[in-house]
């Protein structure tokens, strides 16, 4: 690996580094805890460090700006999505005839494990599912399934893509099981196997979806259809509602209606932990709201062109988009598999990607091993914990982002473009034969999102970037910051003291005041109306196609005056330093010798199915590490 590569890798941690240096040099409190212990009558002989000092004040009060502007936001996006998810669930946007009013696409295919006939009748629009698993308990899968099967257009335009995992023993026979539960449930369905091993690839979702989508790519690309094919893919635990894939097909056919334009929208719903957050621990749960928050404060309810918004868990990509930016990477540095996806599909597209925020919610499963007692409890925590390093180690897309906005210039002509990839692709010898046509929509495509003109420093790059440091940098920078700040306010007599520093403190902590109060209206006051529009939401679904007594268990209300939930509001600090700052510090400082990580699969809660479901016996998933 190249110097400059691994500089790259390491912003994060080199940026803490200089933040320490830069505290030091400001705040002197190493110097003042050493000189009070072995040499005190020095304390008055030291100048105050003014330059040091003025960068300390400025970063510092910049820092607790964004803090400020980050609950704003969310609060925002919040109403919005809550005000969105109301309107869309109380009308159809999609009649039953727009599944039929469009060429369909072939039924014989090549390259994968057909076990389902084709249900018969065309549609306009194949909504191919990828739901990747390894080692799941079968009852997930099928519950998931089970949701998916009761949409409307599930019977005309979803091909279901089960991607199993080699290393997984069970994992064709789970496969061929749940086809042969939901046969004629689909338009189709099969099961791809990712083989354990292969030269370059690390073990993850992202190589298991990369290797789906190939086989997307193979059955689709001969089809003249093949630009309406939208690859969604989700977590096995994820609860996807009927709106979604039909707003999707709204947005999709809209586009296709003007002349020549191929669709690179990447569609993407707001993620609620709302199945069994009454059953894990609270401060489990309080992470999580902090992660749906995450997510949800990029949600707009009028996306632009310039609306940068990062996909958590679930997202929807046209074929044509997934084409040109190469499909999935494979390597350790895609751990991150959603966020660097979304990163791989823009720069592809030099930041013209348009980003469409779905307001129909994508419901998910708290992290949860289901022991009892206090071993359970520390096991949930520690189980929690290792989700929230799995989910910092994505810091290093913050590098991986770095570098492609470096390689765009004026010297970036349209007709040089390569497939783009990055070291942990696989080459592109590996991936399908395109077609001639295929490869002419491509380059066109190319010319009209790249263009003349290529620009580095534009408005949209700047919020993309401006996210990545709000995700990898702000939380761990703000944490040092009020460290240092409360053991530089508990000296007696500090050597930098000086009136402009002490204003500035008093400034900042006012601004940290202002941003608890936000935060608190916005899980009091948006948050809990979110939450409870959501609920409502699949609650009246679920009802409508007769899986609500089935489900009944896993919708977790909320009560928004309850002591609990008011307990909820006050611990969020600590759960996001616990859960978010510590695990991004180890992270940060991990990625200095490796880009590696072994983690835990994260558990999920099992309800057993008893009338339908087929006997098979799975790995505990609980035991299984794998190294990425």
């Amino acid at each position: 690996m190249g110097f400059l590569r691994w500089s790259l890798r390491c912003i994060p941690g080199l940026s803490v580094f200089g933040l320490l240096i830069l505290l030091e040099a400001a705040l002197k409190i190493v110097e003042t805890e050493w000189l009070t212990f072995f040499y005190p009558p020095f304390l008055r002989h030291i100048a105050s460090p003014v330059i040091a000092q003025t960068i300390f004040i400025s970063y510092s009060v910049f820092l607790h700006i964004l803090a400020l502007l980050f609950p704003l936001r969310l609060c925002a996006s919040a109403y919005a999505a809550t005000r969105e998810i109301q309107a869309a669930h109380r009308r159809s946007r999609v009649t039953h005839d727009d599944v039929f009013r469009c060429d369909g696409f072939g039924d014989e295919h090549q390259g994968l494990e057909p076990e389902q006939e084709t249900v018969k009748g065309p549609g306009p629009v194949m909504m191919a599912v990828v739901v990747p698993s390894y080692k799941e308990d079968i009852e997930i899968l099928e519950t998931s399934l089970r949701v998916l099967a009761s949409h409307n257009l599930a019977r005309s335009s979803y091909d279901i893509f089960l991607a199993m995992e080699e290393r997984d023993p069970n994992g064709v026979t789970v496969a061929r099981n749940l086809i042969q539960l939901f046969a004629g449930k689909f338009r189709e369905m099969q099961y791809t196997v990712h083989p354990a091993g292969l030269p370059g690839e690390a073990p993850g979702k992202s190589s298991n979806v990369s290797w789906a989508a190939r086989q997307i790519e193979q059955k689709y690309l001969n089809d003249p259809g093949w630009s309406s094919v939208l690859v969604t893919v989700m977590d096995s635990d994820t609860h996807l509602l009927s709106q979604y894939f039909e707003t999707i097909l709204a947005h999709h056919l809209d586009k296709r209606k003007e002349q020549g334009v191929t669709d690179m929208t990447l569609y993407m719903p707001p993620i609620v932990f709302d199945r069994n957050a009454h059953l894990v621990p609270q401060m489990v749960r309080i992470a999580d709201l902090m992660w749906c928050g995450a997510g949800l404060s990029c949600f707009t309810s009028k996306p632009t062109r310039s609306t940068v918004a990062i996909p958590t868990a679930v997202y929807t990509l046209p074929l044509p988009l997934i084409c040109i930016a190469g499909g999935w990477d494979t390597g350790s540095e895609a751990i991150g598999e959603d966020m660097h996806m979304m990163l791989k599909c823009y720069f592809a597209t030099n930041g013209r990607m348009l980003i469409r925020p779905i307001p129909s919610p994508a419901s998910q499963c708290n992290v949860t091993t289901g022991k009892p007692g206090i071993r359970g409890w520390l096991a949930n925590h520690s189980a929690r914990y290792a989700q929230g390093l799995r989910h910092m180690w994505g810091c290093l897309d913050t590098g991986y982002a770095v570098r492609q906005w470096c390689k765009i210039g004026p010297d970036f002509l349209p007709h040089d473009l390569p497939t783009p990839s990055s070291e942990g692709s696989s080459s592109d010898s590996d991936r399908p034969y395109r077609p001639r046509h295929v490869e002419i929509c491509l380059k066109l495509s190319q010319h009209a999102l790249h263009g003349p003109n290529l620009r580095r420093f534009t408005w949209r790059n700047l919020i993309l970037f401006s996210r990545l440091f709000e995700a990898h940098f702000l939380p761990i920078h703000l944490f040092l910051v009020l460290l240092a700040s409360a053991i530089y306010t508990a000296f007696p007599y500090p050597i930098t003291s000086c009136q402009l520093l002490t204003a500035a403190m008093d400034l900042t902590s006012v601004l940290r005041g202002v941003s608890f109060a936000l935060m608190t209206i916005y899980f009091v006051v948006f948050y809990e109306a979110y939450h409870r529009a959501c609920i409502e939401a699949r609650e009246r679904e679920m009802k409508r196609v007769g899986l609500y007594e089935e489900l009944a268990e896993e919708f977790s209300y909320r009560k928004r005056f309850s002591l609990i939930t008011m307990v909820d509001y006050v611990l969020f600090p600590i759960a996001g330093t616990m859960f978010g700052s510590v695990p991004l510090l180890q992270a940060i400082v991990s990625h200095f010798w490796t880009e590696k990580l072994v983690y835990l699969v994260s558990a999920k809660p099992v309800k057993t199915i008893t009338k339908n479901l087929v006997s098979v016996t799975v790995t505990e998933q609980a035991s299984e590490v794998i190294d990425v």
